[in-house]
């Protein structure tokens, strides 16, 4: 199955009869719900669609999952939610709350600071910055050098998923292989350059 093929599809004609009918009261408190649900990280449109369907007992019980979907769409346009994807396929589209710019100031701190983890995450989800998978690698590797596991698995996944180009790789001296710019982690057991016994 590809995303495309799985479109959502329109109000059918009865349920569009159901929505025209709902007060503009209730609409408010399903939009008041579905901005409840909503974190400042992203998640599936489908996710939130079902926590509220589930929990939502003001209005009829009949309303759709896609018009659910379809006020999460005008949210966004209103600029009261940020989405990745594509609206109209709620299962392939994500939305979270907008979140406060990070100043110049509160970046210097946070590098004063040597918190080259915690960078390298609000590089990589767009959280208070511009989302830039470069720079996210770059503070990733930093806290990877001061031996940060989690920080060491970020760099992995980023060289996994291919989100690592090449200008982001270093030649190697010898042969003609592009390898990653990354450290390599130590086992405390086996030191890099050391032979096992069983070896």
């Amino acid at each position: 199955m590809t995303p495309d093929d799985d479109q959502d599809r329109g109000l059918a004609e009865d349920e569009a009869l159901l929505i025209a009918g709902l007060p503009a009261e209730l609409i408010t408190r399903m939009d008041d719900a579905l901005l409840a649900q909503s974190t400042h990280r992203f998640q599936k449109v489908a996710r939130i669609v079902g926590q509220v369907m589930q929990f939502f007992s003001d209005g009829p019980s009949e309303i759709p999952d896609i018009y659910y979907a379809q006020r999460i769409a005008k949210l966004v346009n209103a600029g009261l939610l940020e989405s990745q994807g594509n609206l109209g396929r709620m299962r392939f589209s994500e939305v979270r709350l907008p979140g406060p710019d990070l100043s110049a100031s509160e970046l210097e701190d946070l590098i004063a600071q040597r918190q080259y983890g915690y960078l390298g995450q609000l590089y990589e989800d767009g959280q208070g910055v511009p989302r830039d998978y470069v720079e996210a690698l770059k503070w990733y590797r930093l806290a990877a050098d001061q031996g940060d596991i989690w920080a060491q698995l970020a760099v992995g996944r980023f060289y996994e998923k291919g989100a690592a180009s090449a200008r982001t790789m270093k030649k190697p001296a010898s042969g003609s292989a592009l390898l990653p710019a990354v450290p390599l982690i130590k086992s405390p057991s086996h030191p890099v350059g050391m032979k096992s016994s069983q070896s």
